[in-house]
């Protein structure tokens, strides 16, 4: 990045809005527990807040129509400081009508939704920008310093909250600033943003948004990337999963906690950042050599023991290590499977393919998370451990038998 500052300042860009989002978005759902129907409010916030994902296909759609990819992730950041502005005068009073509430939180959705867009629009530069052999090492990069920005946020909003408990509003305006200097670093850049997208249709349709979003789907398939999307989607599934019923155990059980409940989850999340951080710059020789179905029989291999644990109220390092161990494979993952998107995908596929891809696995954890409720609903939480330890070991028998047949057959 040194020798090509313009990606710095992109990523600089990036991390001042994830760290205004951060702060944001732990306010919002502050705020809705402050609502007259908290429950209700919560729930909407959670709701909404998977909307930009689902449309995020569309989006990508439109993002391939513009041709000055980084002008118009200018403009779109001005327009998102607009939005927290305008939504910091509505939050002055933080007992809002229900209406008012619901048009905050469309607000954030609304801003989400332009985030996408900018990603969108940035992804083809990144690939023009970052050569074949530094994709890795720029993914990995980026993954970390999202989390350190996720992180950042969260703790400014937390300690913004305890001195300041009802300034919504300071935050909005805070927010709107980091949208703004986002958009002063992206202007930093002088290299030329222009990409001209081939095959643009005249006109918005859903016909043509179909056959773009099959090319989409025929890259994913013809670039072998569908099976590695099928073990990410999994992934992302059984952590959903697992993350639900431990929520609930350490709820349940005091011999899980770390100090409190709230200083517990925090341990948890630093120990998956540590994770993460670890595996996305340390790669041994033996992990290289694994493909995805080996990769994925190891993290629920992870998973089972964590149950085990919980299941026999183990201590709580266990589950601790557990999570390192996880979040390394998946800090291992995530960059290599970006890095593979970008370099296989033509320029002008890149923004429908990524799109399509999160698509894909933003279904995942939802599925997840349901899969839990209904053991948590059916079952008392220690039989839901159960039947969570026998699908996982279940799913790594027959991920594995797999795994071994795919080796007999390339030796053969």
């Amino acid at each position: 990045m040194r020798k090509k500052p313009h990606l710095g300042s992109l990523l600089e860009g990036k991390s001042a809005s994830i760290i205004g989002s951060s702060l944001y978005n732990l306010a919002l759902l502050t705020l809705a527990s402050q609502q007259k129907d908290p429950a209700l409010a919560i729930s909407l916030v959670s709701l909404l807040g998977y909307l930009p994902d689902i449309i995020d296909p569309f989006t990508a759609y439109l993002s391939d129509r513009e041709e000055k990819h980084l002008k118009k992730g200018i403009q779109l950041s001005f327009v998102q400081a607009l939005i927290y502005l305008v939504t910091a005068i509505f939050l002055l009073d933080s007992q809002l009508p229900f209406a008012l509430f619901i048009v905050v939180v469309l607000a954030n959705v609304l801003s989400d939704i332009l985030d996408n867009y900018i990603i969108a629009l940035q992804n083809p530069l990144i690939k023009r920008w970052v050569a074949s052999d530094e994709l890795r090492l720029f993914s990995s990069a980026s993954t970390i310093i999202r989390q350190i920005c996720s992180i950042l946020g969260k703790l400014l909003g937390v300690f913004w909250l305890m001195l300041y408990p009802q300034k919504f509003a300071t935050l909005s305006v805070l927010n709107a600033m980091t949208f703004l200097l986002c958009a002063c670093f992206l202007k930093r850049i002088k290299v030329d943003g222009t990409l001209k997208s081939t095959e643009r249709a005249e006109k918005i349709s859903l016909k043509d948004f179909g056959t773009k979003m099959q090319r989409a789907y025929h890259q994913i398939k013809t670039t072998k990337l569908l099976n590695n999307l099928i073990m990410m989607a999994l992934v992302n599934f059984i952590l959903a999963s697992f993350s639900l019923l431990r929520k609930v155990a350490l709820d349940a059980d005091q011999n899980l906690h770390f100090g409190s409940y709230s200083q517990t989850l925090f341990t948890l999340e630093l120990c998956f950042f540590i994770g993460l951080l670890t595996g996305a710059f340390l790669r041994p020789k033996w992990l290289e050599a694994l493909s995805y179905a080996e990769l994925l029989v190891i993290m629920i291999g992870i998973i089972t023991v964590s149950v085990i644990d919980c299941l026999f109220y183990g201590p709580l390092w266990v589950v601790l290590l557990a999570q390192i161990a996880f979040a390394s494979v998946m800090g291992y993952l995530v960059p290599k499977f970006s890095a593979e998107m970008i370099e296989m995908v033509p320029e002008e596929e890149l923004a429908r393919v990524a799109s399509l891809t999160n698509f894909v696995l933003l279904f995942a954890p939802p599925l997840g998370s349901l899969q839990a409720t209904l053991l948590l609903y059916f079952f008392s939480l220690k039989l839901a451990w159960i039947v969570e330890l026998v699908l996982l070991i279940s799913g790594m028998l027959l991920l594995g038998y797999f795994v071994l047949q795919k080796r007999k057959e390339d030796l053969v």
